[in-house]
């Protein structure tokens, strides 16, 4: 629900000018959750505890209005959100009309302030940047401000603001990373290099290194779109893989077991016909090794196979069998080249 109306449905609820209407709607927003009737509560604290006794005169409304938002620092918060602030203060006129209960003059300088104190509360609220990167050889699992779960794959790295800004949960990725999605009506948007991932609740993989981005849906539904915000979507659901490459717009879904191609989460390194040069990469950073290709031509070999709890060599040495090449081990590093 959005603040505006979350806003209009307490103050009518406090003050009892709330109709029928109202009131069920009231009473299924309160009971979705503790948030929601914690901020209620609060809300009711700051009328309940505002004196309203012995006024002098009756203040104009517009002018306290203005002058609260300057008296607490919201005046260039004002300017931003314009929009927000004039629909509050319209809402005061939607409680003031002739077939809801009237209130004083005074009660509405107390409504506007406890407004303000409100927005005032949940608009300066400090919003702190959060970025996590996994080294190489090293995988991470982060819990999100709205409870959702991300594990991280090695060498990658995830930023969002804590909490959530606003009525959008987004979250930017570089790398791979696995999603655990909690519902909510609040839509949760993950932006890569060259994509956009939309969910409202699901559980996903999206791999995203140097303009590619891949998306493996393993339950739910989500929605990807290039970052250029191309008229062209494509719907992923249980099973299925799309991949926007470059400014390009996402393939085609295609069925997948995503379980199997999902297996990095049990630390396998998986791989469905995949070119060369990014197996090496995925070697160098599962392992933390420096691995080289001798030759250009070579990185256009593609790969399908599953590898489990293999030291490095062991993996190049079946790399390369399939392959037929060879590698040579030099220093702290490898090269891989022809027979």
């Amino acid at each position: 629900m959005k603040n505006q109306e979350f806003i209009e449905l307490c103050i009518k609820k406090i003050t009892g000018n709330i109709d029928d209407a109202g009131l069920t709607k009231f009473n299924k927003w309160i009971n979705e959750s503790n948030e929601n009737k914690k901020e209620y509560e609060k809300l009711k604290f700051l009328w309940e505890n505002t004196g309203a006794d012995n006024l002098p005169k009756l203040p104009d409304i517009d002018d306290e209005w203005h002058s609260l938002t300057e008296r607490i620092g919201l005046y260039e918060f004002e300017q931003k959100e314009e929009t927000l602030l004039s629909k509050t203060k319209a809402f005061f006129n939607s409680i003031f009309t002739a077939h809801l209960k009237p209130v004083s003059a005074f009660a509405s300088v107390v409504i506007i302030a406890i407004v303000g104190l409100y927005l005032f509360n949940n608009t300066s609220q400090d919003y702190q940047l959060t970025e996590v990167i996994t080294q190489n050889a090293a995988t991470e699992k982060v819990v999100l401000p709205d409870g959702s779960t991300v594990t991280l794959n090695s060498g990658s790295k995830i930023k969002y603001s804590n909490p959530f800004k606003g009525d959008l949960r987004s979250v930017e990725l570089e790398g791979e990373a696995f999603f655990s999605v909690t519902k909510s009506e609040i839509p949760f948007v993950i932006k890569t290099e060259n994509a956009k991932v939309s969910v409202l609740g699901t559980e996903f993989n999206v791999w995203s290194r140097e303009a590619k981005t891949e998306v493996i849906v393993k339950s739910g539904k989500v929605e990807l779109s290039s970052e250029l915000e191309l008229p062209e979507k494509v719907i992923l659901t249980e099973n299925q893989l799309s991949i926007v490459l470059g400014n390009h717009p996402p393939a085609k879904p295609k069925s997948v077991d995503s379980d199997y191609l999902l297996g990095w989460l049990d630390a396998k390194l998986v791989f469905e016909k995949t070119p060369l040069v990014e197996i090496v990469d995925e070697l160098k950073r599962h392992y933390d090794i420096s691995i080289s290709l001798e030759d250009e031509s070579l990185e256009a070999y593609t790969l399908t196979g599953s590898f489990k709890n293999e030291n490095p060599d062991s993996a190049l040495s079946i790399i390369c069998l399939a392959l037929d090449l060879t590698y040579t081990k030099e220093g702290n590093g490898y090269i891989v080249k022809q027979e």
